[in-house]
């Protein structure tokens, strides 16, 4: 019984910790090109904005991705542009290219950072 207390304490305390923080948006951006002289990979992260709690972040998120595909597909420019949950994939294809691109979103606690350790 002192068990199931003591998790269930450390439980709660770990959903207020959670409670009393921010929340960041962090994008996660991968493309990968190919053409006449080779294929190329990259990967970046950038954080984009801090809200005060998970609700908004992931709100603000969604908005975020509803509002670059709306933009690549009114560009006019042949992208084929895919949601898929919190990520954004857009893909151009032509006869000598292609380019795939994908972003990310994040909504993660301050005090955690996402990117890989170097």
């Amino acid at each position: 019984m002192r068990l199931i207390l003591v998790l269930l304490a450390l439980l709660l305390a770990s959903v207020s910790a959670f409670a009393d923080c921010s929340f960041l948006l962090w994008a996660e951006d991968s493309w990968t090109q190919s053409g006449d002289k080779g294929t190329s990979t990259w990967l970046n992260w950038k954080l984009i904005e801090t809200k005060s709690s998970l609700a908004e972040c992931e709100a603000s998120s969604r908005a975020k991705i509803t509002s670059v595909a709306e933009s690549i597909r009114k560009s006019g420019r042949n992208h084929k542009v895919e949601i898929e949950g919190n990520t954004l994939h857009t893909e151009v294809i032509r006869r000598d290219f292609f380019s795939f691109h994908t972003t990310r979103y994040l909504c993660v606690p301050d005090s955690i950072d996402p990117r890989p350790s170097r």
